[in-house]
């Protein structure tokens, strides 16, 4: 369980987990290993409501549909700001080529040109029962879809089509709402809300 309780994005890199929360509007750096927190940056100008990384930045999405391209150091420095998505993403991903953002009460799922502008291609709709949270790695998108309760996995060339469902366990909890995931290096992370609670676990690739 984590020390905070509203997370909504979750990057994993080598040695570490980054975890952004709404509620505390803070990024959490925590040992990849013991979860102990390394570091804590504030964001005083922004609620966060979804993350995504790639090798030089990070992208954090705000209540007002606003996303934010930061730098990877030590104050995660803004570079870039897009005009306001309507309806603001709470999801969001990078696949190596394209970004993706994610719109879960609709089920909307828009893949875009990786620029700082963002600009949308094309808009598909989620295939399965219901979109909880969604990540990308450069072969697939992957969802945590809580009327299923599964991780599903999607084509990145057709997201309307499901390749494969894997139950998740944690879904057990009737009061479990996955917020956010992360696809790295043969793990799905989650982060998520459980009650008063915030969890974040991980599972091994589905082959």
């Amino acid at each position: 369980y984590l020390p905070y309780a509203h997370p909504t994005g979750i990057v994993a890199r080598a040695d570490s987990v980054l975890v952004s929360d709404w509620y505390s509007q803070g990024l959490y750096e925590h040992n990849i290993k013991t979860f102990g927190i390394r570091r804590v940056t504030s964001l005083p100008d922004l609620t966060p409501v979804a993350m995504a990384a790639s090798a030089d930045s990070l992208w954090l999405a705000g209540t007002d549909g606003v996303i934010e391209r930061r730098l990877l150091d030590a104050r995660y420095t803004r570079a870039a700001r897009t005009k306001a998505i309507r309806p603001a993403p709470d999801g969001a991903c990078f696949d190596g080529l394209y970004f993706w953002t994610a719109h879960t009460a609709s089920g909307a799922i828009v893949k875009r040109m990786p620029g700082d502008a963002l600009e949308e291609m094309r808009t598909f709709k989620y295939p399965g029962r219901r979109l909880g949270a969604l990540t990308c790695d450069k072969r697939f998108l992957w969802a945590a879809d809580p009327g299923l309760k599964a991780l599903v996995k999607l084509s990145l060339d057709d997201p309307e089509r499901i390749l494969s469902s894997t139950p998740v366990e944690q879904y057990a909890s009737r009061t479990l709402k996955i917020t956010a995931m992360s696809a790295a290096d043969g793990r799905i992370w989650f982060a998520g809300e459980d009650g008063d609670r915030a969890l974040a676990f991980y599972k091994n690739e589905p082959k």
